[in-house]
């Protein structure tokens, strides 16, 4: 039963995808359509959604479109130097929690000893670990 009722689905998504391509609406509206490189997109869900059932619900298939889409765009540089950014950003703080929770053993060691040049080192080291995640997350 499942089966037919994505089957249907599927079938009234691809004519909605249909009349998009031939600028018709159900209200007889234009539809706002772009074309790219002999493609068609209206700024609504119901062409992602048939674009996601045609290609089975599957992952690949949709990054391989997007990913097509990104190197087809003219923006493509800008878009993958912030996507490498964003990673580079992601990755440092990352570096900068682990730091942190490794700096906790000596910071105790020394208040445990009543080390005072040393609590003042470890208040030190906390600062600069604490000021780049600061930076990394406002950036």
């Amino acid at each position: 039963m499942n089966h037919l009722f994505t089957k249907f689905r599927i079938g009234h998504l691809k004519g909605e995808l249909d009349k998009m391509r031939n600028h018709q609406t159900k209200d007889n509206y234009p539809a706002q359509v772009y074309s790219m490189g002999g493609q068609f997109s209206k700024q609504s869900e119901v062409a992602a959604t048939a674009v996601a059932l045609a290609a089975g619900e599957r992952l690949a298939p949709r990054m391989l479109i997007m990913f097509r889409a990104i190197l087809a765009s003219p923006q493509r540089t800008s878009l993958l130097l912030q996507g490498v950014a964003i990673v580079a950003i992601i990755g440092a703080t990352a570096f900068g929690q682990i730091r942190l929770n490794a700096w906790n053993q000596p910071f105790y060691d020394a208040l445990a000893h009543k080390d005072l040049r040393g609590l003042l080192d470890q208040l030190r080291v906390f600062g600069v670990i604490a000021g780049g995640l600061l930076v990394l997350n406002v950036a």
